[in-house]
């Protein structure tokens, strides 16, 4: 799509949407039948994500980049799976999780230092795996619907043509990372720990419904959030998150996503500091039901 035909299609949502809010207030009868259904939302895909960040194990040791230095840094397609329950227009409960796992061979091209037993020293050949699962719980209170007491906004199916809602976001994220680099005498150093996160944050829900007016499209929707918050276990330290996507609904049932993930960390526990994350593409189907 041109930037100019971008440009077009959003000038056209936030005329609708403008429209829609202008019109005389729904009755509160015909707001309660478009909200009051209970919803349940799967989306299930594929994250394409890369390692990225700095690490060190052992007391005295520098820190070095686990991409940059050491060679961990190939995309790897994971499952990651969202479901979420609740009354969509106002609140919802998402359970998430992924597990991600990667590996490098390559030369090693950061300071001389040690990762645990392993000795680093530039110019030698590493090898080095990342695990990292997480599994985490949040809940959104939609706290501000700007387009939600408009009596054109509601089709003739009891659903909004056009609804923006912000909510506040409180969760909970466990963590669980296992670094391991092996020098070139084959010696191995692991750092290991987990942590659960505390979070809070903002995310921004908007749904656009043409009603035949684009073919193939029931629904257009734009989703994105952010949460940040401390990580408790071990010494401590903090996490933040980015969740965002576009889905084209074909029916009101089913759709796909093009997203963006992204989970960072700066956790410690005992020797073993981990200031890094994944972040990349997501692919998925939506199911609502």
């Amino acid at each position: 799509m041109t930037q100019r035909s971008t440009l077009a299609f959003v000038s056209l949502l936030l005329v609708t949407a403008g429209a829609s809010a202008q019109d005389d207030p729904a009755p509160p009868d015909l707001l309660e039948h478009a909200t009051r259904d209970l919803e349940f939302r799967l989306v299930a895909g594929v994250w394409l994500p890369r390692a990225g960040g700095s690490t060190m194990l052992g007391a005295g040791a520098a820190p070095f980049d686990i991409d940059a230095d050491a060679g961990i840094d190939s995309l790897e397609a994971s499952p990651n799976v969202e479901f979420t329950i609740g009354r969509r227009e106002r609140w919802a409960l998402t359970f998430s999780g992924f597990d991600f796992s990667t590996d490098g061979t390559g030369p090693y091209t950061g300071p001389a230092t040690s990762f645990g037993a392993a000795t680093l020293t530039p110019g030698t050949t590493v090898r080095g795996s990342l695990d990292l699962a997480s599994y985490g719980v949040d809940l959104a209170f939609a706290y501000w619907r700007p387009f939600a007491t408009a009596r054109a906004n509601v089709t003739a199916e009891r659903r909004f043509v056009t609804d923006l809602r912000i909510s506040p976001v409180v969760g909970v994220r466990w963590i669980d990372v296992d670094l391991s680099l092996t020098d070139a005498g084959a010696t191995t150093g692991s750092g290991a720990g987990e942590w659960l996160g505390l979070y809070a944050g903002l995310q921004a829900d908007f749904q656009y419904r043409p009603e035949g007016a684009v073919p193939w499209l029931d629904m257009f929707e734009i989703e994105a959030g952010a949460g940040f918050g401390p990580a408790l276990g071990g010494d401590g330290g903090s996490m933040w998150q980015v969740r965002a996507g576009v889905t084209w609904h074909v029916t009101p049932n089913v759709g796909a996503m093009l997203g963006y993930r992204l989970l960072e960390l700066d956790v410690e526990d005992q020797d073993f500091t981990f200031d890094a994350g994944l972040q990349g593409l997501f692919l998925a189907a939506s199911i609502r039901f």
